[in-house]
């Protein structure tokens, strides 16, 4: 699947139910391998930049009388690569962690 530029591969498993804000959800817990295409951004490509070994993991709480997800919780590593700064002819890898969290009400 493409989001916004991002390529996720992976699965949602229904691990169980639950009472949430008084409403009954199924309880998804996902996992998926993203990556994101930083070819065609000037920036990126003008400084060597790429964004490689992302994952995606978390859980999500379905509502299934309104369809559509209550409660989101995902945590998305990844590393980019760039020229050294200081060495051109080298590369450096700086990792990433994004922890983020959804809610919605009816």
């Amino acid at each position: 699947m493409k989001v916004a530029g991002w390529d996720y591969f992976g699965t949602a498993a229904l691990v169980g139910y639950t009472d949430y804000d008084g409403k009954d959800v199924a309880v998804l817990q996902m996992s998926a391998s993203v990556s994101l295409d930083v070819a065609g951004v000037a920036y990126y490509a003008k400084n060597g930049i790429k964004i490689k070994g992302g994952v995606m993991n978390g859980h999500m709480y379905w509502d299934m009388e309104h369809n559509f997800a209550r409660w989101i919780a995902m945590t998305v590593r990844t590393t980019m690569e760039m020229e050294d700064p200081y060495y051109a002819s080298k590369f450096i890898e700086i990792p990433a962690k994004e922890v983020f969290v959804m809610y919605a009400t009816v």
